[in-house]
């Protein structure tokens, strides 16, 4: 039986970065997924516009741990370590459903990001992208 986690309903970003910049939105954090063996990051893209060439929004699932020793510290993974991902770019047509299938070790918990990559080509305006995005997980020993 599959688990829906809804991490974040339909919502509009606006970017407009500097060439070379990455900006990190988190989404959502500590979702309990000690008993996620395997499933996916289903994220709903509803459209974008103004995307420039170079411009990629990625979606990450990675572990997160919550610090006994100071609760209000939350320790990631970083690099390439997701658990699952989805990238977002211009030539995708709207509206699309991406999956990002996860992937093993999957932790006691997760954080779901928005990683913004302007790349190498200045924006001429406001970049938009409007996405809604869901953790579907399978239980398993």
């Amino acid at each position: 039986m599959a688990e829906r986690i809804p991490i974040l309903g339909k919502t509009e970003f606006l970017f407009q970065g500097d060439v070379d910049s990455v900006q990190t939105v988190i989404l959502k954090q500590l979702i309990p997924s000690d008993g996620i063996r395997s499933g996916v990051l289903e994220v709903r893209l509803f459209s974008h516009s103004g995307l420039t060439d170079s411009a990629q929004a990625t979606v990450r699932a990675v572990n997160q741990a919550q610090s006994r020793d100071d609760p209000g510290v939350f320790l990631v993974t970083s690099g390439a370590s997701n658990v699952a991902s989805v990238t977002i770019n211009n030539t995708l047509a709207t509206p699309m459903l991406l999956l990002g299938p996860l992937a093993q070790p999957i932790g006691a918990m997760l954080c779901v990001k928005l990683d913004w990559s302007q790349g190498s080509d200045a924006p001429s305006g406001v970049e938009k992208i409007v996405i809604g995005v869901d953790l579907v997980g399978r239980a398993g020993v």
